[in-house]
């Protein structure tokens, strides 16, 4: 398990997309993405892809105020 003890954030590429995506670290051993809405349009505990999406590195800078 990574944490925030160990690094930063945590960086993903999806190869099929080609798609970057930055996480910050949680007392999580496994992150999973969705790409559409749940059936159920459950949000809570909900990571959805575009909210990780990695477009400029300016999003790796600590920021207090942003999600995950």
């Amino acid at each position: 398990m990574i944490t925030e003890k160990e690094c930063d954030v945590i960086i993903g590429w999806h190869p099929t997309s080609s798609r970057a995506y930055a996480v910050r670290p949680q007392a999580k051993t496994l992150y999973t993405f969705r790409q559409s809405p749940p059936k159920n349009n459950q949000l809570i505990g909900i990571w959805f892809e575009q909210d990780f999406r990695l477009r400029h590195l300016d999003q790796l800078l600590p920021n207090k105020n942003r999600p995950g």
